[in-house]
């Protein structure tokens, strides 16, 4: 037979007188007890001598019986903890009469990998539910199995690996966004450089004030600036400290103008709110000053006062004005005075 062989046969040469039917007989023996030693497993690769009628061990010690001194044929003691099952097995690994191989335990008298197994998972009670597989000793649901591994909570499979979509530069929000220079994954999002905070991505439009993203345009501890304290009395307002006067329907009203009826209104030059909100210039005049101005006397951006007359951009009465008595362009001459409109 082939095979690296375990146990040989030696003895003395039978004697050349002893009869042939003896030799026969112990041929048959040896050949019976070699047969029972490989279907054991205890001896393997054996070849039996015509003339052998004794059977031997590597070494020369004489093969016995499988028991706990003499394991596997020859004289091999089985440490302590072990018991001789075909081979030297740890009392933890015997399992109804047989051994466990490495890496198995014995459920309900059964071998097996606790490792992979749904009908004991992890430990012989735990029975894996429907639509999850055991794999390494966990039940993983099948949306979680990657590559033949249970992906951990929170991580998902892309091209086969385990990636975390809320921080993975390469795998960010989903296994096709790769974050390009100059911007990091943060919670799922490219994000750039100057937006990140204290680890998290500050939504666009605001900035980053001592860890914490903040809206300059309306935080009343950072108004503008990550210094300005809005004082009390003002609400911060398109980046700005507005007087709560000012504040109307979520704007703040410039310096100088009113809010009428939800807008802002300059009450000097708005002729619907002229000089009031409720007040609305008639036609033929515009709203100079607070004053519904005739159009005619409007003169350089002023509203002329009664009586006078607009001449070069200035308002005059030209029944008194020595430069422009009675017309614009009449100067009375020297030793004279405008009277009434009259160089006299």
């Amino acid at each position: 037979m082939g095979g690296k062989r375990h146990c040989v046969n030696k003895s003395k040469r039978l004697k050349k007188q002893r009869p042939r039917r003896n030799r026969r007989a112990s041929e048959r023996l040896a050949a019976q007890v070699i047969r029972l030693l490989m279907k054991s497993g205890m001896c393997r690769g054996s070849s039996v001598k015509k003339e052998s009628v004794r059977v031997f061990c590597n070494g020369g010690s004489m093969c016995h019986s499988c028991h706990h001194q003499h394991c596997q044929c020859c004289d091999n003691a089985c440490p302590p903890e072990t018991t001789c099952i075909k081979t030297c097995c740890p009392n933890s690994q015997i399992c109804n009469g047989i051994c466990c191989p490495p890496g198995q335990s014995c459920c309900n008298g059964i071998c097996v990998d606790l490792s992979s197994n749904n009908q004991h998972c992890g430990t012989c009670t735990t029975v894996c539910p429907s639509g999850t597989t055991c794999i390494g000793g966990v039940c993983c649901p099948t949306s979680q199995i990657c590559n033949g591994i249970c992906c951990p909570p929170g991580e998902t499979c892309c091209n086969g690996l385990c990636v975390d979509l809320s921080s993975n530069n390469q795998h960010c929000g989903t296994c096709t966004t790769v974050c390009p220079s100059g911007t990091t994954c943060i919670g799922g999002v490219c994000c750039p450089t100057s937006q990140i905070c204290n680890g998290i991505c500050c939504p666009p439009g605001e900035t980053c004030c001592n860890g914490l993203c903040v809206d300059l345009s309306s935080n009343n501890q950072h108004c503008g600036t990550c210094t300005t304290v809005c004082p009390s009395g003002t609400t911060c307002i398109g980046g700005v400290c507005c007087p709560t006067s000012q504040i109307y329907n979520g704007i703040c009203c410039p310096p100088g103008e009113t809010c009428c009826n939800g807008l802002c209104v300059d009450l000097s030059s708005n002729n619907q709110h002229c000089g009031t909100c409720t007040t609305v210039c008639p036609s033929g005049t515009t709203c100079i000053g607070g004053v519904c101005c005739p159009t005619s006397q409007i003169c350089n951006g002023i509203c002329c006062p009664p009586g006078e007359t607009c001449c070069n951009g200035l308002c005059v009465d030209l029944s008194s004005n020595n430069q422009h008595c009675g017309t614009c362009t009449t100067v009375c001459p020297s030793g004279t005075t405008c009277i009434g409109g009259v160089c006299v």
